[in-house]
This record gives C-alpha cells, structure tokens and sequence, in this order.
C-alpha cells in the first residue's frame, strides 16, 4: 500500500525515457559491488530498501540483482537530488560527471539509463528530492523499510541529520548502514548518534563498513560480518 502511495505521486520515470546519446556510465565504483549488500539482502530478505544517495546507480542496481537472484518480491527507492554533493563540485575530475546543461546538472538522466540497461527498473524506484524532505513524507505516508543504505552527502552534520531522519523509518527487522567509515565526518556522526540514542553501530572487519541494528544489541549473525 505505501509504495503504491509513492508510486502514485508520479509517473514512471522509464516510460518514454529518451535514451538518446546516453551509454552506460558509472564513474568511481567505490564499494558498490561489496558482498555487504549480497549477505544482508540473503539473510534479512527485505521487501523494501531505500537508499540514500544513489548517484549513477552503482550500488542500487547491485541491490536490485541481489533482489532477483534471491527472487524477493521487493523494491528499492533511491533518494537523490542528484545535483552532486560539495565532493562532486569541488573535485575537478568529478565535475564533469554533472554533465551541465544550460546550468543545471544532468545526472539524474544518466541514473534513469544506468539502471534501463541493466533492467532493473521494475526494482529500483527514484526518488528525487533532498533526504529530509524524502524522510519526512515516507514518515507521514507510514514506510518502514528493512535496509536503509546511508550514502549520502559525507559532512559531519549531515550524515547525522541522515541518521536521525532515517532510524525511525526501519522495520522491527531492519538495519540502517553504510561504508565510507574512515571518512572524516561519518566516524563522529555515528558515535554522536550512538551516543545520543544508546544504541550501538558496529564496525564491519572491513573497518569501512557500518552497521546499526533495530534489534539492538547487535543480532549475533551480524556480528560475523
């Protein structure tokens, strides 16, 4: 009912979708292809996931053929402005990769594509709008999702705004993570909001990966990660 609700608020962005000029590309992969997403996708079987900050699509299309090869009946929406976040501007060799036009970046277009050619998109639904805002609608429309994948802008006080505008949106089941833990501003946020909350994350044995349990303390088979 509630991604119906969701769905409802647009049209398919797939359908008549000009592919014109556009061939796949994916920048920096980074952590997109982890075997995190594999194992917590076979051990939660989620029946929905939402992503916060999808970029080209990486990361969610990797969800979305986990989600077919384990025949889930689920969907996953990725929150995105898609206008880059300060990394994107200031870095000139990601700059490009905004693909401007008349001033404003394109990027988005490029994801829609991204994920047709992988034919993904009856898994993936796109929602562009900032991730507060995207929060606080899927709060009021009742979503409550089994993974919530934090990948978003990587300032210190966003993240944490991330953190708290998306704890609450998790199932009893569910579990919120991310990677980039070595970065400088996602470490303090998650022990700002651990601390805040008395819950706990925890650190993968990749030490770049994290995880925050909804059953918390943290279930034992996670702990194996």
């Amino acid at each position: 009912m509630m991604i119906s609700k969701l769905k409802s608020l647009n049209s398919s962005p797939y359908t008549n979708f000009d592919s014109t000029g556009f061939k796949p590309f994916f920048g920096d992969i980074w952590q997109s292809d982890s075997p995190v997403f594999d194992i917590l996708i076979e051990i939660i079987k989620p029946s929905l996931i939402i992503e916060v900050g999808s970029w080209l699509g990486s990361s969610a299309i990797h969800m979305a053929q986990g989600i077919k090869k384990n025949k889930l009946d689920a969907v996953i929406i990725c929150v995105d402005t898609w206008l880059g976040s300060i990394e994107h501007w200031l870095n000139p060799r990601w700059r490009p990769w905004l693909k401007m036009k008349n001033g404003y970046p394109q990027i988005y277009f490029q994801f829609l594509f991204n994920v047709i050619s992988k034919g993904v998109q009856n898994q993936i639904i796109p929602f562009p709008n900032t991730s507060t805002i995207a929060a606080s609608l899927f709060l009021k429309y009742g979503v409550k999702a089994d993974l919530i994948y934090i990948d978003a802008s990587h300032e210190e006080k966003d993240v944490l705004k991330d953190l708290e505008s998306y704890y609450p949106l998790l199932s009893n089941k569910g579990i919120m993570f991310g990677d980039d833990y070595s970065l400088m501003g996602v470490r303090p946020a998650l022990e700002s909001f651990s601390k805040r909350n008395n819950i706990n994350h925890k650190v993968l044995k990749d030490e770049n990966f994290w995880i925050i349990d909804r059953c918390n303390p943290v279930r034992p088979f996670l702990r194996l990660l």
